[in-house]
């Protein structure tokens, strides 16, 4: 596996356990009422902005790690991007941008249909959440594939 498949996998690894971890701590919560009421909306909001937190802090230890591990074991680091490397991180972002797209849309279309906000929200992030793992599965399987 080259670096840049470490990297990516390990953006993929970090992102989907803080999501994981984040939707098993809110759903009992949301279960319980804790985001009912008037204070409802600001405690989604900050609830969401932990999730946004986590992610970026698991991310930037587990490209830390990465890198730590990656010069134990006496592997050069190859920093250089080229052209494929490039074109590879445009097919993902288009790929991912198409999703979050699809599901901001779809969270609009719930919101109209008269879903509770603090759902809506979830969809909104989950989408991004979905949009960044997909992403990185892209980036993977093009580099795997060579192109």
């Amino acid at each position: 596996m080259t670096y840049q498949e470490a990297k990516y996998a390990t953006s993929l690894t970090t992102t989907a356990l803080t999501a994981v971890v984040y939707a098993m701590r809110v759903q009992p919560l949301y279960a319980s009422g804790y985001f009912d009421g008037p204070d409802g909306m600001a405690l989604t909001g900050r609830a969401i902005l932990i999730l946004i937190g986590g992610i970026v802090v698991a991310g930037i230890i587990g490209q830390i790690l990465l890198a730590i591990g990656t010069s134990i074991a006496g592997a050069e680091l190859e920093m250089n991007e080229d052209e494929r490397d490039k074109l590879i991180e445009l097919k993902a972002m288009n790929l991912g941008f198409s999703i979050f797209g699809a599901g901001f849309l779809a969270s609009f279309i719930a919101l109209a249909l008269g879903w509770p906000p603090f759902e809506v929200f979830h969809f909104i992030i989950y989408a991004m959440v979905i949009c960044g793992l997909m992403a990185d599965i892209i980036r993977i399987w093009l580099h795997r594939r060579g192109f």
